[in-house]
């Protein structure tokens, strides 16, 4: 089950990540947001809405991903220890962004504090 259908999130599976172009993108300078997730966690499903309508404001400037993370490979490769868990890339850096809040408003305050590229639309 999707928790991010008919939203600018664009989901991923464990094989796509592979994909050369994929890999630019999430780790490209602009930046994106990765949340890994199980569409059977309550967490993961309060903090879908906030991650949809975070998209719809701040998708044309930053890219947001989320991967249901049921592949164990990826889940070790990220260190996925719960779900959701929220990571930053940008320039090749991938930061955990577990603290910086699962409401919308608290996201565009962490991005605004990476990013200078992001603007908030009027």
């Amino acid at each position: 089950m999707s928790l991010f259908k008919h939203s600018q999130v664009k989901e991923i599976n464990a094989s796509a990540f592979n994909d050369k172009k994929l890999k630019n993108e999430l780790l490209g300078s602009s930046g994106a947001i990765v949340v890994f997730y199980a569409s059977w966690c309550g967490h993961c499903q309060f903090l879908a809405p906030e991650l949809k309508k975070f998209a719809s404001v701040m998708g044309s400037c930053i890219k947001v991903y989320a991967i249901e993370s049921v592949n164990e490979d990826l889940t070790k490769l990220f260190k996925i220890e719960a779900f959701p868990t929220i990571k930053f890339t940008k320039s090749g850096s991938l930061i955990n962004a577990n603290n910086f809040g699962r409401e919308y408003a608290d996201m565009v305050k962490f991005i605004l504090t990476k990013t200078s590229e992001c603007k908030i639309k009027k």
